[in-house]
């Protein structure tokens, strides 16, 4: 997934700026291949951002 559509890309860079309990039914296929592409992870009740996902989405790691 080097390449993300617009409305994959601003879920990645909410779950950057805050973790998301959950989204909203119609957003299911759009965060599963988030998930398939290693971008995002569900961790207890939270999705967070991978470190492929945040520097994807142009977020530096320290």
């Amino acid at each position: 997934m080097s390449r993300l559509a617009s409305h994959q890309f601003a879920i990645l860079e909410l779950v950057a700026i805050h973790p998301v309990e959950q989204f909203p039914k119609r957003h299911v296929r759009v965060i599963r291949e988030l998930a398939r592409g290693g971008l995002i992870i569900r961790r207890d009740t939270h999705w967070y951002p991978t470190a492929k996902g945040l520097l994807l989405a142009g977020y530096t790691l320290h």
